[in-house]
């Protein structure tokens, strides 16, 4: 029972709220309705991801620590928020216009959080189309959708969203085009401050400070503050030298450059001609590397906010073609066939008591979100290399398999180390939910599977998973596994 309780979100997120003294009417305003959020933390309702990340994140919780299950609902909203921000990445502003209309028109009303992305989308267009009135107005009508008035805000006892933080961190930039420096320096310095006083997570706070920190170093070279930008400029290249992180470094290194050229200009010094010529180095050296993965320099990876999740349908439906079940014998005393018939196509989510049936039947944790750090590993079943590529599974399984495949490796079998890799690889691979799976465990297996292919002389294919690797850790803006000397 004490097991169950640790894994119930509602419990935590109660916690965490005691924790940091943030009051519940803090925490859901503008998210949720009081009688929803209460039904939700009491465990009578579920919420959809996206809300639920919202929660999180304002009680101060990484989402991405946690692995869950989604349902079709959820995953047609993310594809649908995952279109505007590819268009916007490739720089397609007319589809990213058309997209964001759809979008608006179907937002559920009763969520101010779906309503608020497509908000803060329309003013990322807008700061690449309209005019910087346009541009201010657009971002304080996307923070207003959860937050009322930016002037009504206490800082020392706010909580925000990721989402909220970069409505906010828009609405400075909109102060800054228009010349009111004040207000958006004395805005990102809050912005930024909030990360020390909330004691935000490194993961979470990557997503929004270079950022900030980018946008400050701007306004104060725009203001003829050389020091205060090179200053600026160098502990953004720093936080992200220190998380290997990738985010705005090019941003950071280019404003550093024009800092010290235009420094330089009235005091020349050798020291800052040395840092001058190695950034410039790094920064083609940058270039060239994302150019070469197709990877954008502005991607806003902080607005796409999911990872580590399956979808319900996939999901039981895998485990119960690996039990060998029918569906009349896999539902029986749970649900009607009918109604398993539906849960597994997609049609209709499972209920909770249902749903919770449904799990241990599946042998997995009888709650949507589980914190796979702290989770008892339960045993992958025999199988066959086929079944496996077929398996959904876990970050902690995806970890326990690699550590198998690197005995088997160590031991001087590369072959069967390869095989079983390639099969958890092609699992990653066999789901929608590819991408929303956590990257750790899918480059945690790039990594290793390029080893042993290497070890086995296929350099072709080796090659090729580095690449792979590579081009996903860019994607996702943080370096880990890939053996690239990019700092």
């Amino acid at each position: 029972m004490r097991l169950q309780k640790q894994y119930q979100l509602g419990s935590m997120i109660i916690h965490y709220c005691q924790q940091y003294q943030i009051s519940y009417e803090q925490l859901f305003q503008g998210i949720v309705s009081s009688s929803t959020f209460s039904r939700f933390i009491n465990g009578t309702a579920e919420l959809e991801r996206f809300i639920i990340n919202q929660l999180l994140e304002r009680a101060g919780i990484c989402p991405n620590q946690f692995e869950s299950w989604i349902d079709d609902r959820d995953w047609y909203w993310f594809c649908k928020r995952d279109e505007i921000r590819c268009a916007y990445n490739r720089e397609d502003y007319g589809l990213m216009a058309e997209l964001i209309q759809e979008y608006k028109k179907i937002c559920p009303k009763v969520y101010p959080s779906y309503f608020q992305y497509g908000e803060l989308m329309q003013a990322y267009l807008y700061g690449k189309q309209k005019t910087e009135e346009q541009f201010l107005k657009q971002a304080l009508n996307a923070l207003h959708c959860t937050i009322p008035d930016i002037s009504s805000i206490v800082w020392e006892q706010a909580c925000f969203s990721i989402q909220e933080i970069h409505a906010l961190i828009l609405v400075a930039e909109g102060y800054s085009r228009l010349q009111n420096y004040s207000l958006a320096i004395s805005l990102l310095k809050r912005i930024i401050r909030y990360t020390a006083v909330r004691q935000i997570e490194l993961e979470e706070a990557i997503k929004f400070v270079p950022y900030a920190r980018v946008l400050l170093a701007h306004i104060y070279f725009q203001m003829g503050n050389r020091d205060d930008a090179v200053r600026e400029s160098w502990k953004g290249i720093q936080l992200l030298k220190e998380s290997h992180c990738t985010v705005c470094g090019i941003s950071f290194m280019e404003e550093l450059l024009q800092s010290i050229k235009k420094q330089d200009n009235q005091k020349p010094g050798n020291r800052n001609k040395e840092i001058y010529r190695k950034i410039s180095n790094a920064v083609q050296k940058w270039k060239a590397i994302l150019k070469e993965y197709d990877i954008p320099f502005h991607m806003l990876h902080s607005i796409q906010n999911y990872e580590n999740c399956h979808i319900i349908s996939d999901s039981i439906q895998a485990y119960r073609r690996l039990s060998g079940k029918t569906q009349k014998q896999f539902c029986d005393g749970i649900c009607t066939v009918r109604a398993f018939r539906d849960i597994e196509k997609g049609r209709t989510s499972p209920k909770t008591l249902c749903f919770h049936d449904l799990m241990e039947q599946c042998g997995l944790p009888n709650t949507k979100h589980t914190h796979y750090t702290q989770w008892n590993l339960r045993r992958i079943p025999s199988h066959s290399k086929g079944n496996l590529e077929q398996y959904p599974l876990w970050f902690c399984e995806t970890v326990l398999i690699n550590r198998l495949a690197c005995s088997y490796g160590e031991s001087g079998n590369y072959l069967k180390a390869v095989e079983l890799l390639e099969a958890v690889y092609k699992s990653y691979q066999n789901t929608r939910t590819t991408e929303l799976l956590s990257y750790k465990g899918y480059c945690l297996t790039l990594k290793n599977l390029a080893n042993y292919l290497q070890l086995s002389n296929m350099q072709k294919q080796a090659e090729a998973v580095k690449k792979e690797l590579i081009r996903r850790e860019l994607q996702n803006g943080h370096l880990q596994y890939a053996d690239i000397g990019i700092w």
